[in-house]
């Protein structure tokens, strides 16, 4: 087999080539979807969901790592699970509650509440992201915090609809990327 070399300014042009391919891809993933409810990390979903039944107002969020099925366009904040939450009592109410109760925290964001994590795995070998056990910790604290929602399911309001944030950052900005996506009307007897 003959080795083919390539000049610096060919693996350039490839190397463009192959990012602009990937952008497209993720365009085209994107294109996809059209409700928030779709573009929401499952693994946090329920949570989510708790959340806006709650009245704590979720405005975006992250699960921190790669997940089975996740769309190509996702990309994650890796190493760290947050809810962004609009700052009223009862969220900061329950942010001080979880807090107290679990190794969970929560500090003021642009005027909203940043409920977050950085899990670690026990085994530091295990603490990248491309490892397979990189997420166990992670979905556990997951797991546990949608069980201590899910707790005050007494509380939940029947019916609450979110809008996606995009569109106020769309009116502000005239080059955001990230689309609009239709509401998400989150009924209590759904998810209960």
């Amino acid at each position: 087999m003959d080795v083919v070399s390539i000049t610096e300014e060919e693996y350039a042009e490839y190397s463009a080539l192959k990012r602009e391919a990937l952008r497209i891809k993720n365009l085209i993933s994107l294109s996809k979807i059209t409700k928030l409810e779709d573009d929401i990390d499952l693994p946090i979903k329920r949570c989510v969901v708790a959340f806006a039944l709650l009245g704590c107002e979720p405005l975006w969020s992250c699960c921190g790592f790669d997940y089975k099925g996740q769309p190509l366009h996702k990309s994650h904040q890796y190493g760290r699970i947050y809810f962004i939450l609009g700052h009223n009592s009862f969220s900061e109410k329950l942010c001080e509650a979880i807090t107290k109760s679990t190794d969970w925290e929560y500090c003021l964001f642009n005027g909203n509440l940043d409920l977050h994590i950085e899990p670690k795995n026990v085994v530091p070998q295990w603490d990248y992201r491309d490892c397979p056990h990189y997420h166990e910790p992670f979905v556990q604290y997951i797991q546990h915090l949608e069980n201590y929602l899910f707790s005050m399911k007494d509380l939940f309001a029947n019916e609450v609809v979110l809008s996606d944030t995009n569109g106020k950052y769309e009116k502000w900005y005239p080059y955001w990327a990230y689309p609009t996506f239709d509401d998400w009307v989150i009924r209590k007897e759904d998810y209960i």
